[in-house]
């Protein structure tokens, strides 16, 4: 083009200049590249000093950034890339299954548009399961939240992570060289957030067709953007180049183990001091430790050490797919500090009270009595819990199953028992002694530490009716678990007993600095009646020789016997084998 044409594109006095200039300043302001603005007007990338001298003779200079400084000039390596493809409408046709309001095609006024509107451009040209990608109210504020550093408490399964690769998707479609850093917990859930969120919004669209290289942790976008997506390696984030120029995400903070949390986070946190990195973490709260715990109460700015972060918290009542029954049924399958903490955004602290108050008082039942000798036929459950020495007392409970519908059997306390007694060969004539007078089905008994030699001398005593359990964090956990549902569904009657009450209502619930459930009395004391109990209730969850719930009127019945009888009727017998 001559020069005489040149002026005249860029004269303010012509009314062709005027109306070029205003979509030069519309350009810049939205951050493009001269490169960028020159295939707009020009057709080719290289009438970028063209642009550039347009800008500063009509006194139009770009926000400087430190993207632009280091790459500013650069030339494109990896063929055409994103921004002037849907500026220049690349490539673009109908979609094939004739959903009229996906956009295909781009114009110059709509790119502008979807680069400062996200969430328009998500519903308007991105397909998830095939419709329309709509998000909630506080994924939206999430996504277009533009504060540098950021921490989210969330509940679980509400769509954050998925709102968060959104927004890394985003901004490298809108943002040539723009870097995006997601560190996870653990290799499938990297995977995840790169194959499944960030691939599946690519696809479905003709628009995006061919836009990016992709590889399993790292996108690659033909501008030059780059998404990684890395397991939680802190030797591994450090081997990133450009660090200190990205948008890192941290996902569910709050799970990783001490002392990885830590170097994990400061790892990423030393780089964002250069250039215009922003930090965004989010997790679901998994007790009052580490150092997602840490970061969040610094993060309050009446804190004594403000660490610069904002807060934001997100409940599962904000997510419109999850509804209030299927959190109740979540509810009845968890206790109630892990229902707190995975649903309503509570830290549970060392010393929460596993069985509170009210709930023990729910099945206590006054007019009951610690009995010496059966009052039934019933099927009776014993645990003892061993002494350890010190102040410790062996503890043994018993209780009654009485047997009701299928899984509506009634638990009652009916043998409480402390000794003082430390010599192995006494206790093991008292247990003879209660195993002579209950018949117990099974005598649970702790397996661990000093238990191991007594519970094979109770066994040598009393036989197999001897079950030993080795308290593992899991097993407390499951026993835990499984007595506060018999108590809050009303299956449970306990007669008053000063000790035993003491000790279950003030069993604390706290995390270890690896991120596993601890449980200890809050005040320090004897909790020897407690884990007896806790033993003796896990009767529930087992299939027990000789005895099976089986039955149209679901009665305890003696399993040789029923074998016999369906020794002539195969689906009969089916259903028996099929109990054990």
């Amino acid at each position: 083009m001559s020069r005489s044409g040149s002026q005249v594109r860029w004269s303010p006095k012509t009314q062709e200049g005027q109306k070029n200039l205003a979509r030069l300043q519309a350009f810049v302001e939205q951050g493009l590249l001269d490169e960028d603005i020159g295939k707009i007007f020009y057709g080719m990338s290289k009438k970028a000093p063209a642009i550039r001298a347009a800008r500063l003779n009509n006194g139009i200079y770009k926000k400087r950034t430190a993207r632009h400084d280091f790459r500013g000039a650069a030339k494109y390596k990896h063929g055409e890339d994103l921004a002037s493809r849907v500026l220049n409408m690349f490539g673009g046709s109908e979609p094939a299954s004739g959903d009229k309001t996906l956009k295909s095609v781009l114009s110059e006024d709509d790119v502008i548009y979807y680069r400062s509107h996200p969430i328009e451009f998500a519903r308007n040209c991105v397909r998830w399961l095939g419709k329309p990608l709509v998000f909630d109210g506080f994924q939206s504020e999430w996504i277009t939240d533009d504060a540098r550093f950021l921490i989210a408490n969330k509940s679980t399964r509400i769509g954050l992570s998925f709102a968060s690769a959104y927004k890394a998707f985003h901004k490298s479609v809108f943002n040539p060289y723009s870097r995006s850093l997601f560190v996870s917990i653990k290799e499938d859930r990297a995977k995840e957030l790169l194959g499944e969120y960030v691939y599946g919004f690519l696809d479905g669209n003709p628009l995006f067709e061919g836009i990016c290289r992709r590889w399993e942790n790292l996108c690659e976008f033909n501008n030059h953007s780059k998404i990684y997506s890395l397991t939680s390696s802190p030797s591994g984030a450090r081997g990133i180049p450009q660090l200190s120029g990205m948008d890192i995400y941290l996902d569910e903070l709050a799970l990783y183990k001490s002392p990885l949390d830590e170097q994990m986070f400061t790892t990423l946190m030393r780089n964002v001091v250069l250039g215009e990195s922003t930090f965004k973490t989010w997790s679901t709260p998994f007790g009052a430790r580490g150092k997602f715990h840490d970061v969040w109460e610094h993060a309050d700015p009446e804190s004594t050490k403000p660490n610069g972060f904002e807060r934001r918290t997100y409940n599962w009542r904000q997510c419109a797919r999850i509804t209030p029954e299927r959190v109740g049924f979540a509810k009845m399958s968890m206790d109630d500090v892990s229902y707190r903490q995975e649903y309503e955004n509570d830290f549970a602290v060392i010393g929460e009270e596993v069985f509170p108050l009210a709930l023990y008082e729910s099945c206590e039942d006054l007019r009951l009595k610690p009995v010496r000798k059966p009052v039934s036929e019933n099927p009776h459950y014993f645990a003892m819990d061993f002494a350890m020495g010190g102040k410790d007392m062996m503890a043994v409970v018993g209780v009654e199953l009485v047997p009701g519908k299928r899984h509506e059997n009634t638990f009652i306390v009916r043998y409480v028992k402390e000794y003082r007694e430390k010599s192995p060969k006494r206790l093991a004539q008292y247990v003879e002694g209660m195993y002579n007078k209950f018949s117990p089905v099974t005598f649970f008994c702790d397996e661990t530490g000093m238990g191991i030699p007594l519970s094979r001398m109770l066994r040598e005593t009393i036989g197999s009716v001897v079950t030993p359990i080795t308290f593992t964090n899991a097993r407390k956990e499951e026993m835990v678990w499984n007595l506060v549902h018999l108590m809050r569904d009303g299956r449970v009657k306990i007669p008053h007993h000063k000790s035993l009450k003491l000790q279950t209502v003030n069993l604390g619930r706290g995390i270890t600095p690896g991120g596993q459930p601890t449980y200890r009395h809050v005040s320090g004391k004897r909790d020897d009646l407690t884990w007896a109990l806790l033993m003796a209730m896990s009767g529930e969850r087992r299939r027990w020789s000789g005895v099976v719930d089986f039955g149209q009127d679901n009665f305890l019945t003696d399993i040789h016997k029923d074998l016999e009888a369906a020794r002539d009727n195969s689906s009969l017998r089916k259903q028996i084998e099929a109990e054990f």
